[in-house]
């Protein structure tokens, strides 16, 4: 919906000398499961869903040049001395429109994405000092549920407190990075980027969110920077120097860290650097130790999955699809066989 809404700037001045085009979301169909448009991108700089403009008051002196220098320089005028004042406006505003197209990507991947399992975009503004998404409101996150009651290096009982909430939150996981592949790729898949409604209860919602680090396929497949990431969730391709290609399989390997990480509870490589992570997992092909988690929560099916997950050649990890397909078959319940003792001989019935 195409709302026409322009952001005003303090006394009808706008922040930008061009005007806005302004679209809103409407909410999914619940299990929507559509591929993300491929259509142009979206430009958005809205309002509220409300209509309502921002509440918050800029400077007093809205002058373009001084009041984007408060906002992305902080006042600082540390420079070349022999640099004129020009020059700095344009290198300055340069940063800025650098850091607006980077905010946009994440607007056009988001204004994309209609799924149960990723966090709804309501609204977002693109115009400069005015850079902001409003998104679904989410109760907490999955690190939160994690870590949030006891200290970082403490044993876990698990996300939820159960295996079928491990499993529950896994497969949402899941379905919302086969919903995402190959067109979308996340980048940045961790606990915190898991975002939970219904945290009290012992299936709760998970959602993705977080697609500052998110890229189109299109455009990630040869990237100037491979290396973006968190990095105990980062795959081992993206830690050679001469890898300039990212493809969705770098997600599938997170997922694995991430689902070791419920299972056991232990922050990943905890303790360890950029460089001790990297070296652990190129060079001596080391991975998470499938000890840190309890026997009873040590199944044979998801041990397997998970060492597909952090297979070291791309190609050879599974789909998002078939992780899907996976997990929704480790929920399922084990079929028990009712015990029969055999006959013994000289025990027949009638004797």
């Amino acid at each position: 919906m195409n709302t026409g809404l322009v952001l005003p700037g303090r006394g009808g001045q706008a922040c930008s000398s061009q005007p806005a085009v302004v679209t809103t979301t409407e909410p999914a169909a619940p299990g929507s499961a559509s591929a993300p448009e491929r259509g142009a991108e979206a430009a958005l700089d809205v309002a509220g869903a409300d209509g309502r403009g921002p509440t918050d008051e800029g400077p007093a002196d809205q002058g373009a040049g001084p009041r984007v220098r408060a906002c992305y320089d902080g006042g600082d005028d540390d420079g070349d001395d022999s640099a004129t004042w020009e020059e700095e406006e344009r290198l300055l505003m340069a940063r800025v429109a650098e850091y607006g197209r980077a905010f946009g990507r994440e607007v056009a991947v988001l204004a994309r994405c209609r799924h149960p399992n990723i966090v709804r975009l309501l609204a977002a503004s693109l115009q400069p000092c005015r850079l902001c998404l409003v998104m679904e409101l989410m109760e907490s996150s999955l690190d939160r549920l994690l870590y949030g009651r006891r200290s970082a290096g403490a044993a876990a009982t698990g996300a939820g407190g159960g295996e079928p909430a491990v499993l529950h939150i896994a497969l949402q996981v899941a379905r919302a990075l086969a919903y995402l592949h190959p067109t979308v790729l996340h980048r940045d898949l961790k606990p915190a980027n898991v975002l939970i409604a219904d945290a009290g209860s012992d299936l709760p919602v998970a959602k993705l969110g977080d697609f500052g680090l998110s890229r189109l396929a299109s455009t990630v497949l040869i990237t100037h920077n491979p290396e973006v990431g968190t990095v105990p969730y980062m795959a081992p391709e993206i830690f050679e120097p001469s890898n300039h290609e990212v493809t969705d399989r770098a997600d599938i390997y997170a997922l694995g860290v991430l689902l070791w990480e419920m299972l056991s509870g232990c922050r990943p490589w905890e303790g360890n650097g950029l460089v001790q992570v990297a070296y652990t997992v190129t060079a001596l092909h080391k991975r998470l130790p499938m000890d840190a988690i309890p026997p009873e929560r040590r199944l044979p099916k998801l041990e397997a999955l998970i060492n597909e997950c952090w297979d070291a050649v791309p190609a050879r990890r599974p789909a998002a699809a078939e992780v899907v397909k996976a997990l929704a078959l480790a929920q399922e319940p084990t079929p028990v066989r009712p015990y029969s003792a055999p006959a013994t001989p000289g025990n027949d019935e009638g004797a």
